[in-house]
């Protein structure tokens, strides 16, 4: 399992920093970009793995990951989804 902060430079690193960084501030909250990594760390601690999805991927594929910090693209990533959600219709 990653630390929080390995967490947190390998998500500043595969964000893009228009949906990560550069949200911190009144909009979004101060510490908007913690709370995206916090959530990570939870899905990690659930289910071993996360995702990034391709609107937030600075590559624009998306990916998941482990708690290695293993990363799979493409076809490979079969995404959570719940019904309910607008993800579900992916």
């Amino acid at each position: 399992m990653p630390t929080y902060q390995e967490l947190y430079e390998f998500i500043k690193s595969h964000y893009k920093p228009s949906r990560f960084e550069n949200r911190n501030g009144k909009e979004w909250g101060e510490r908007y970009s913690h709370n995206i990594a916090k959530h990570h760390m939870e899905s990690l601690e659930k289910y071993g793995e996360s995702n990034i999805s391709q609107h937030e991927d600075i590559t624009g594929q998306g990916l998941k990951f482990n708690t290695e910090l293993k990363i799979c693209r493409g076809e490979q990533v079969e995404y959570r989804s719940k019904a309910g959600n607008l993800t579900h219709i992916f």
